[in-house]
């Protein structure tokens, strides 16, 4: 990898060939008439050869500081963050309630419903929190803490997806169920 010194000399190696090409006549080629401007950077008055790179801006200047890698000043970059925040604000504010911003109820419903739909079962609405409530956030099976919703009849044996069909569970006895009935989930025990 060159070291920035090297890259600046090439650079200007670069420069003085262009230049030196553009002033040698050439057979054939209609010579373009060399004019005198002044360089916005130095303020010196060269010829119109020296400003290949840029138009405003002469050869060496423009190696030295490039306007592409020209540093912004800290209030110009303060001013564009805070005008990028300010976009964002508005951006999140005007954007559609997502899952995460909504009730864990509906965002519970609205799954069981697809699910259910993909099924092909019978579904009704239902809260999570009024099934755990009657039977007191414990499971029905083993009187542990409730963290699952267990299907009675399961969904893949064509039970329905609705609150009679429904009953909390912890979670070693829903997984351990499964999609089995209670009569074959009782056998294997």
């Amino acid at each position: 990898m060159r070291s920035r010194v090297a890259r600046d000399r090439a650079r200007r190696a670069a420069v003085r060939r262009r230049n030196t090409h553009a002033r040698e006549p050439r057979t054939g080629v209609r010579e373009v008439p060399v004019t005198n401007r002044v360089c916005t950077r130095c303020k010196r008055k060269k010829q119109s050869t020296a400003f290949r790179l840029s138009p405003s801006i002469c050869g060496p200047c423009y190696v030295r500081n490039p306007p592409k890698y020209a540093a912004l000043s800290k209030a110009t970059k303060d001013r564009a963050n805070a005008k990028r925040r300010t976009q964002r604000a508005e951006q999140r504010r005007d954007r559609p309630r997502t899952v995460n911003s909504i009730g864990l109820d509906e965002t519970y419903a609205k799954r069981a419903k697809e699910r259910a739909r993909a099924r092909g079962v019978h579904y009704e609405t239902y809260s999570r929190s009024a099934i755990f409530a009657r039977y007191g956030e414990t499971c029905a099976y083993c009187d542990a803490p409730a963290e699952h919703i267990d299907h009675v009849v399961p969904i893949s044996k064509g039970g329905p997806d609705a609150e009679h069909n429904l009953l909390p569970a912890c979670a070693p006895c829903n997984l351990g169920k499964g999609a089995k009935t209670l009569a074959e989930w009782a056998a294997t025990f």
